[in-house]
């Protein structure tokens, strides 16, 4: 799908991603201080022009014409667009047009599997649009808090509801990071008992951890523009946790570094034990060929063909010969033994 928008104008709306079967669905939740509403709508039509507070949900995005009547409806440009129907964009903030516009990722958890699914947020004046490619997020708790009037979703402006939604899937990080270091913890044991299929474990738990710190630390420097910088749809009252999440972010990188250094020790371990390995089998062919060097001299030595040569005649040679080399391996091994070499 990807290979699709070659050769097309900046600003074609076309969806890159994978599920070209998720059919698109349009949540859309309503709420004062008051009452709540929460609904499904088949058009953007349906959004009323009313002064509560709105989230408008949409799941799937290969029907282009839902998004283009969306872009239509509120002025947001085919650019913007664009970038919300390429999933693989990378995560950023722009202003535009009295708009705040985010592209984040999404990481949580799904069948002991970590997913990771691009999240596009719209801000407006009192409504908020967000646009995920499947169905199930990391937005649960908010709708309860929703449903119950817990906290002040209800009762601040529109940039508390942005910053819950910012602050629920950076909780999930610490979910996803929790997971990597089980993973870590699972991949030391392995390396410490040496078992064979370590070098695989460290590679698929590192891909992982690469995956993860390549959808968190983008947002890191988002957060931090949203406490610095002066966006028109953010109150000064609420940059206050914004700076609060910024710091959860600023712990999250620091954990993915600490794991990123784990994971690179254990690497450096697995390599050091076949190293060792190999040097220990090193050891036990090279003693066995000490012991044979002389073994293989006096077989030379009492196997050359002269008529006359001192015990040849002896009913008893060979025995005498068994049991000197025999006496004579035995001595090189005790005399390693003694040495520490084996």
């Amino acid at each position: 799908m990807k290979n699709d928008k070659i050769n097309y104008p900046p600003g074609t709306l076309i969806y890159t991603g994978d599920y070209t079967d998720q059919e698109t669905k349009m949540e859309l939740y309503s709420f004062d201080e008051s009452e709540y509403t929460i609904r499904q709508i088949r058009s953007i039509d349906e959004v009323p022009s009313t002064p509560q507070k709105k989230w408008l949900n949409v799941i799937g995005l290969n029907n282009i014409d839902i998004i283009r009547e969306i872009g239509n409806r509120y002025g947001i440009s085919d650019l913007v667009l664009e970038d919300i129907l390429n999933p693989d964009h990378r995560s950023k903030l722009e202003y535009i047009d009295d708009k705040l516009f985010a592209v984040l990722k999404m990481v949580y958890l799904k069948k002991n599997k970590i997913v990771h699914e691009q999240l596009s947020l719209l801000v407006l004046d009192k409504l908020i649009i967000t646009f995920q490619e499947i169905e199930g997020d990391v937005f649960d708790t908010l709708r309860g808090r929703i449903s119950n009037g817990k906290g002040y979703i209800r009762t601040l402006n529109i940039d508390y509801l942005f910053y819950s939604m910012l602050d629920a899937i950076v909780d999930h990080y610490y979910t996803a990071l929790e997971f990597v270091e089980t993973l870590i913890d699972h991949v030391e044991e392995i390396v410490m008992n040496e078992e064979n299929d370590a070098m695989d474990r460290i590679y698929s738990t590192k891909k992982e951890l690469i995956y993860l710190r390549s959808s968190i630390l983008p947002i890191k420097d988002l957060v931090r523009n949203l406490t610095s910088e002066d966006f028109g749809l953010v109150n000064d009252s609420t940059k206050a946790f914004f700076s609060d999440l910024n710091d959860h972010l600023v712990e999250i990188s620091d954990a993915l570094m600490l794991d990123r250094e784990l994971l690179s020790s254990l690497t450096e371990t697995h390599i050091s034990n076949i190293s060792n390995n190999m040097n220990k089998v090193m050891t036990v062919l090279t003693i066995f060929s000490a012991i044979f060097i002389p073994l293989s001299f006096l077989t030379g030595f009492f196997g050359m063909n002269f008529s006359t040569f001192p015990g040849i005649h002896y009913a008893y040679g060979v025995h005498v010969f068994i049991v000197g080399c025999i006496v004579l391996a035995v001595s090189m091994i005790a005399f390693f033994k003694y040495k520490g070499w084996l």
